[in-house]
C-alpha cells in the first residue's frame, strides 16, 4: 500500500470519527469524550500528514480539543462553527487525496488559522494539557492564573 493509499484511509477513518463525535458534542456541550476522540483524530493526523500548512491546521484543531474539554474556553459558537470548518477542510482534503498519485498541497484558508488563534487566545482559565501549553507558548497566547 502506497503512502497516499495509506493516508487517503487515514483521512476516511478521521472524516468519520470526528463527524460522530461532533454530533455526539453538539447535542451535548458538557460531555468531553466525544472532544477527547477529536483531539486524539486531529493528533493523530498531524502527526501523519506531511504537508506542513495541514500538520500544523489539525495540530491546532486538537489544541483546540483539549482547551474545550478541559474548560479552558467555551463551547460558544465561534468554537463549533471552528470544529464544523476542520472537518469541511478533511472532506477537502480527502476530496484530493492522491487523485493523481500525489499528495496536492494547496494552503488551508489563513482565516481559519486566525479564527482558531483567536478562540484560543480567549481562554477562561489557566492552560491545561500538553497541547495547549505548546500552542500557549508558541503563539504567545495569553493565560489566565
Amino acid at each position: 500500500m502506497s503512502y497516499s493509499e495509506f493516508f487517503r484511509d487515514r483521512l476516511d477513518e478521521s472524516i468519520r470519527t470526528i463527524e460522530s463525535s461532533l454530533l455526539e458534542w453538539m447535542r451535548d456541550d458538557s460531555g468531553t469524550d466525544a472532544l477527547e476522540r477529536i483531539e486524539h483524530t486531529l493528533t493523530n493526523l498531524s502527526a501523519l500528514d506531511r504537508r506542513e500548512p495541514y500538520r500544523k491546521l489539525w495540530w491546532l484543531g486538537s489544541g483546540m480539543a483539549e482547551a474545550r474539554r478541559y474548560g479552558v474556553i467555551d463551547a460558544d459558537a465561534l468554537v463549533k462553527r471552528l470544529f464544523a470548518e476542520l472537518l469541511t477542510e478533511l472532506r477537502e482534503q480527502r476530496s484530493v487525496a492522491g487523485r493523481d498519485g500525489s499528495e496536492r498541497c494547496t494552503a488551508p484558508p489563513p482565516a481559519l488559522f486566525d479564527d482558531i488563534i483567536t478562540a484560543l487566545n480567549a481562554p477562561t482559565g489557566p492552560a491545561r494539557g500538553p497541547i495547549m501549553h505548546h500552542i500557549a507558548n508558541e503563539y504567545s497566547l495569553s493565560t489566565p492564573a
